[in-house]
Formats: C-alpha cells, sequence, structure tokens
C-alpha cells in the first residue's frame, strides 16, 4: 500500500499549540525556538504507520542530512513546543525528569508535566540518534523505558515527537512498540517547487554576506543556467537518456520528471551542492557569469552515461568543478605576486589534490608542507605560502569555523582521502569517523566508488568496508536494506563485496589487504560474510547493532565495541562461526555487553567459548546438501563475470553482432580481473554447457535469451539480487561439480 503523503501543516496541526508557556529558569539543551529559520523550506512527511491522531509517541525518520533539525526546531516554532536537542546527551534512567527539572526549576516543572500529560503541550525530541551513539550500553534502554512510563497515560493530542535516522528510530519502535501506539512518518525529499525555493533561500543567504545577489538581478540567465544543470542531472537519472532533445535540455519543467529524480534531486545536500554550483555572489558576477555557466554545463555536464550511478558521478563532476573554479581564481592572482620560469607548471599549482590536502589538513587544526611544482624559485615558498593562508579561508569547501561548509564537501574529502596511499590523511578520516558524533551519509560511499576506473570494479581496503557499507545503505531503513555478501576464494589476495538493492545502491566491490581484517563500523545487518575473513564488530568504546538477518563464518572474530545489540524480531537469525577462534580487544580489556532485543534466534560457535558469549553457544552448522558457503562464494563469482559482460551496451561495431544480437559481451582481458581460480574456470565451463556463455576466440557472449529462459533477468543481474531463480541454478552448478571434484 502506497504511504498517505502530508503536508507539513497538516502535520504541524495534529499537535496542540502551547500559548501558556512555562517560562525557563536555567539555560540547558531544552528551550522554546521564538525565531522562524529564514531559510527553512517545509517538506512532505510519508506516514509509514497510521493512527497520527491517537499517537502515544510520533517518530519521524529520515536519512542523513536530510534536515530533520530544521524540520524539528520549525515545529517547535510554529506549536509553541519545547525543543529539545539530545546530540550533546548521554540518556540514561532519570535524563527525562531530570533535564525538565534542571531546565524549569522546582517552580516550573509541575506546570511543565501536567501540560505534556494532557497533551496541552508538546515535546519535539530532536537527534536522538546522537544521544543513541553517546549512550553506549543500557542507558539509552532506560531513557526510552523512562519515556515510554512517560506517555503510557492517554491523553487528547500527541505530547512528544521524536527525530531520528531510521536505524534509531526502528530500535526505539522495537522496544517501545508493546507498551505504546506509536505512528511512524519519514520526511520525503523536496519536490520540484520547494527545491528551487530551496535554492533560491541558500543564494539569499550567500547574498546577504556579499551584497550582491547575481540570481536575482540576472533572472532570465540564472533560471537558464539553473534548468540547464536540473535537467542535466535528470538526464542521467533516467533509463533513457537519448529521449532528452535540445529543447527537452532548455525547458523548465514545474515537476520531477520520476520518483527516482525526486529522491536524489530533493535531497538536500543535492541541493546544496548545486546552489554552491550556481552562487554567483562574488563581485562582477551577472548575467554573463550564467551564460558562460549554462555553455559550460552543455559543454562538460550533458554527457549521458550507461552505469547506474551516473547521477553520482554527475554530482563528483560539479564538486571537481568547484575545485577547477578555486584553482582558476588562485593561479590568476599567483600570476601577479609569483616569478616563474616560462616553462612554469602553473597547472599544477594550487591543484585538486593540493586543496583537498590542504582542506583536510586545515579541519584538523594543521598546515601542510606542500613544495611549488617544477619551474619556481624556491625563495617563492614563502610568498606563496602567505597567498594561500589569505585564499584558502575563504574556500567553497569550509565554513566559518575552519570545519566543512556542508556534508557534501566533508564527504567528498573524506572519500579522496581513503584512496590515497598517504596513511597519515586516511588517519585524518579515521578519527573523525570513530568518534561518537559523527554520522555517515549516502555520499561517502558513493564518492569514494564513483571515483574509480568505470572499466574495473571499484576497491575499497578492508578496514573502510564497514564505513562504506554503512553509506551505501544510509539511505534505507532496516528492514529495507539490501543484501550483502562478502566473499574470499581460498589463495585469492582480494575479497569481494557485493551489495544489492538498485541502481542506486547495487554495487560491486573488489576489497583490499583482506588479511588485516574487515573492520564493521557500528551496524550490520541482511549479510552473509564468508571464507578466510578477519572480522572486528564496531570501535573501541562504541555501541555496536548485530542484526536482522547476519551470518558471519569468519576465521577470527573480534568485538572492540563495548556494547553489542543483536537486534533480531522472532522471524530473524544472527549467526556467528570463527573458524580460528575469538580474539578479545574490547574496551578496557573487559569482554563486552551483550543484550538481545527480540525473540529471533542468536547462536555463535567456536572453539573455546567464554563469557559473555557462552550462553549463546551453538553447535558448528550442519553440512546442507549445498554449502551456503560455496554457493555464495559462486553468486559473487557470477555477480564479478557479468559486470564485466554487462558493462558493454550492447554489440555494436562488434563484427558478429548480426549473429548474437542477443548477446553483451566483453573480451578476455575485461574478464581476466574475476578470478584464476579453478572454480571460476567451473563455473565459465558449466555456463558455456548450458548455452548461457559463448566463448569465440577472446571474446565472450553472455545470451540474454538462454537466462531469460531459466527465470534470470537483467534487471535480477545488475541489483545483485539472488533471487529464488539465482539460487536454482547456482545450486545446479554446485551438484554438478561436486562428483568431479570427489573423484
Amino acid at each position: 500500500m502506497t504511504p498517505e503523503v502530508i503536508t507539513f501543516d497538516q502535520f504541524a496541526g495534529v499537535f496542540a499549540h502551547w500559548t501558556d508557556q512555562v517560562p525557563i529558569a536555567t539555560t540547558t539543551e531544552i528551550s522554546y525556538v521564538t525565531e522562524r529559520d529564514p531559510v527553512f523550506v517545509p517538506p512532505r512527511l510519508r506516514v509509514l504507520e497510521r493512527g497520527l491522531d491517537s499517537a502515544g509517541l510520533v517518530v519521524v525518520e529520515a536519512r542523513a542530512a536530510v534536515g530533520k533539525s530544521m524540520v524539528a526546531r520549525y515545529l517547535a516554532h510554529v506549536t509553541g513546543g519545547l525543543y529539545w536537542d539530545m546530540s550533546e546527551i548521554l540518556a540514561g534512567h532519570g535524563t527525562v525528569w531530570g533535564r525538565l527539572a534542571k531546565t524549569f526549576g522546582t517552580s516550573g516543572l509541575p506546570a511543565v508535566i501536567a501540560n505534556l500529560m494532557e497533551g496541552r503541550a508538546l515535546l519535539i525530541v530532536d537527534a536522538v540518534d546522537e544521544a543513541e551513539l553517546r549512550s553506549a550500553g543500557r542507558g539509552f534502554d532506560a531513557f526510552l523505558e523512562e519515556l515510554g512510563e512517560l506517555l503510557a497515560v492517554p491523553r487528547r493530542k500527541p505530547a512528544v515527537v521524536m527525530f531520528g535516522r531510521s536505524e534509531t528510530i526502528e530500535y526505539v519502535n522495537l522496544v517501545l512498540e508493546s507498551t505504546l501506539q506509536i505512528a511512524r512518518l519519514d520526511i520525503e525529499e523536496f519536490d520540484k517547487p520547494a527545491a528551487l525555493q530551496f535554492i533560491d533561500h541558500r543564494l539569499d543567504q550567500r547574498a546577504k554576506v556579499a551584497g550582491y545577489a547575481a540570481h536575482r538581478h540576472a533572472r532570465a540567465t540564472f533560471e537558464r543556467a539553473r534548468d540547464i544543470l536540473l535537467n542535466a542531472l535528470e538526464m542521467n537519472l533516467s533509463p533513457d537518456p537519448d529521449s532528452f532533445d535540445d529543447e527537452e535540455i532548455r525547458s523548465s519543467r514545474p515537476n520531477w520528471r520520476s520518483e527516482r529524480s525526486r529522491a536524489f534531486l530533493g535531497y538536500a545536500p543535492v541541493l546544496e551542492s548545486i546552489s554552491d554550483y550556481l552562487d554567483g555572489t562574488e563581485t562582477g558576477r551577472g548575467s554573463n557569469f550564467y551564460v558562460r555557466l549554462a555553455s559550460d554545463i552543455r559543454d562538460t555536464l550533458l554527457r549521458p552515461a550507461a552505469t547506474g550511478g551516473a547521477h553520482w558521478s554527475l554530482l563528483r563532476s560539479i564538486v571537481l568543478h568547484l575545485l577547477d573554479r578555486e584553482q582558476a581564481k588562485f593561479t590568476k592572482q599567483a600570476r601577479e605576486v609569483l616569478l616563474a620560469a616560462p616553462a612554469a607548471y602553473w597547472q599544477q599549482l594550487y591543484d585538486r589534490d593540493e586543496q583537498l590536502t590542504r582542506i583536510l589538513l586545515r579541519t584538523v587544526g594543521r598546515e601542510p608542507s606542500v613544495a611549488l611544482p617544477a619551474g619556481f624559485a624556491l625563495d617563492q615558498e614563502s610568498t606563496y605560502r602567505d597567498l594561500v593562508r589569505t585564499t584558502l579561508p575563504n574556500h567553497p569547501f569550509l565554513g566559518p569555523t575552519a570545519s566543512f561548509v556542508n556534508v557534501v564537501m566533508r564527504d567528498f574529502a573524506y572519500a579522496w582521502a581513503l584512496g590515497q596511499p598517504d596513511p597519515s590523511l586516511r588517519q585524518i578520516v579515521q578519527s573523525a569517523v570513530n568518534r561518537e558524533t559523527y554520522q555517515v551519509s549516502p555520499m561517502l560511499g558513493r564518492f569514494h566508488l564513483v571515483a574509480a576506473d568505470p572499466a574495473s570494479p571499484p576497491t575499497c581496503r578492508a578496514e573502510d568496508v564497514g564505513l562504506i557499507y554503512e553509506s551505501l545503505v544510509a539511505e534505507r531503513s532496516v528492514e529495507k536494506r539490501p543484501a550483502l555478501i562478502i566473499s574470499r576464494l581460498p589463495d585469492e589476495s582480494e575479497a569481494t563485496m557485493v551489495l544489492g538493492g538498485n541502481d542506486s545502491t547495487a554495487s560491486l566491490v573488489r576489497v583490499l589487504e583482506p588479511d588485516n581484517g574487515l573492520r564493521f563500523w557500528r551496524r550490520l545487518s541482511n549479510a552473509d560474510v564468508i571464507g578466510d575473513l578477519p572480522v572486528s564488530l564496531g570501535v573501541s568504546g562504541s555501541s555496536f547493532t548485530l542484526g536482522p538477518n547476519v551470518r558471519v563464518h569468519a576465521s577470527l572474530f573480534d568485538v572492540p565495541a563495548r556494547y553489542i545489540r543483536v537486534s533480531c524480531r522472532p522471524e530473524d537469525q544472527v549467526q556467528i562461526f570463527a573458524n580460528e577462534g575469538y580474539v578479545s580487544s574490547a574496551f578496557g580489556h573487559h569482554e563486552p555487553e551483550v543484550a538481545i532485543k527480540g525473540a529471533g534466534a542468536f547462536g555463535v560457535h567456536w572453539d573455546d567459548i567464554r563469557f559473555p558469549w557462552v550462553q549463546h553457544a551453538s553447535g558448528p552448522p550442519p553440512p546442507p546438501e549445498v554449502d551456503e558457503r560455496v554457493l555464495l562464494g559462486d553468486f559473487v563469482l557470477l555477480n564479478r563475470l557479468t559486470t564485466a559482460l554487462l558493462g558493454s551496451r550492447g554489440t555494436t561495431g562488434h563484427p558478429n553482432m548480426t549473429t548474437r544480437a542477443d548477446s553483451r559481451w566483453a573480451n578476455w582481458r575485461q574478464v581476466r580481473w574475476v578470478s584464476t581460480s579453478p572454480r571460476f574456470q567451473q563455473l565459465l565451463a558449466y555456463l558455456s554447457g548450458c548455452g548461457v556463455l559463448d566463448v569465440d576466440g577472446e571474446y565472450y557472449y553472455l545470451h540474454i535469451s538462454a537466462l531469460n529462459q531459466r527465470g534470470i533477468w537483467l534487471k535480477t543481474l545488475r541489483t545483485r539480487a539472488l533471487t529464488p531463480a539465482v539460487r536454482q541454478f547456482l545450486e545446479e552448478f554446485s551438484r554438478s561439480v561436486q562428483p568431479a571434484e570427489q573423484a
């Protein structure tokens, strides 16, 4: 059933509007919001679980950086309710009553409680996901239970609205659903009119600082450049980009062309990047700037790509354009003050890598030592450093306090750093993301993977797997997260990560340095991890949520986290097996605390199981007819092969296109990266024997019609889905090779 969508005004109208507010006695993180946010654009909300009017608790979820806090604060503004920012709170027993008492004092507290209990006032609890991360252990559970007691008494209107990320809201639901009626909503991405309003509001704020609003003074040329840019992005989101003719590119449409366009272009961080790209507030910019910008967009960005992540590639191009624009501005200034030889490498001065290095180090209070390129005298370095010190603080990636201006720029810089050979740059990112206040967004993983050569699968270091995985699934609620498979075949130096889903999440990634261990960061769900792989759960001193539906068959198992929350409903399973045993590196050399939430099955198995795992010990997995680990490994091989074969859009230009019109093909060089293992050679032979794969000299042909006859479709292969038809096909392959292996 399609969720009901309501406006913000309809949502706010459900709650009491408190006019007789109790005065605040002491300034705390609980406050009234008296001023309207000038850049706020009201979103719409999807009603995921009905009963909003009669709910004991209302929870609002959203993916990272979508603007939850702006919505929460504006709700407090229009209702006169209490806004509680929990981002710095260590939640536990007594937190609700204690913080209210601290804020209103003994004289005001009774009136506040009475108004909340009777539904005449509203408490808006924001950043509950950050409070969960800070409150490792049972403290967060105690906070929820206390809140449940407050809300158990019926009242005429809901008294508490809670805002957080999907994972935290799912956990709140799991803990409180048996005692409270919970209405659950999520924040919808902006529709087209709201998105255009968002861009204008952001540029208006820039204009107040600069004193010049180019997007208002040169409105016609601004709108033309804006529309071409949005159309370019929509073109790369379309399944048929060739349908965009010149008129379609130039035209302004009142609505997004598809839900897919709204999900991407209505996402606040993407709109922030678009606004930055369209920023014409610098002195001298006006109509000519937007004319040139429109021309640049047509020349550089209107290139439809055949890959499912083309829109992320285009967003990356927009961010890179900002870096190139900064380099051009800097070089113009540098030519006026630096002495250089005629053949000096000006194009290497303040290039992308140098800018990103300097930006990253500036956010941690450090300054890099970057040598001038060839052709510049050594005595020019001090002049160069002075110019950088003057220019860098105004970089579009940086905010006023030497921090990143927004999550897009932050995650772009972090993704770049994770791919660098310099370990000191990677260490900056790892230190930042390990802080309990860091929240991953959907963009980090996309930027990290889309930067790779499209001719071969992207790569990721094993130590970063958990972070990249959580980024790729950050926009999905727990129950809708795609399946993850990480597999390593015997004697291979790399592992492979396969993530299912649509073309926004479906990924096949080469995992480098797997012997260093897969480190999962904060959460793992709907996952199979198999092969000779060390596996580590969590960051030292942190909480980790495991489940639902997880099977880990590792070599070594390690838990640095101090608190493990196993989430499994009655129909779920969470299983951990470790061939070589368990290694303790827990917080303070103490074993982690393990808590089971839900009535599903949780089991672990390795030699010499001790506290706290022994109470969850299970026997070794029974040998099935087809070893599930082998089947999943075969599924990874099939994905790697079809990725190479589906990389071509067709057989156009190939001499055998007439006889193989239904095929996708690749040459042996494109297939070579898949695997050199005997198992892969057996799979190739089986595919050939089934008529699915044809080998002609150096070319491999995948016959689409032969796959369709087996109930396997191109869409299935692209989404990395282990469907019943794919599973049956791989089971048949596994049985076919077993006799030969036994012989």
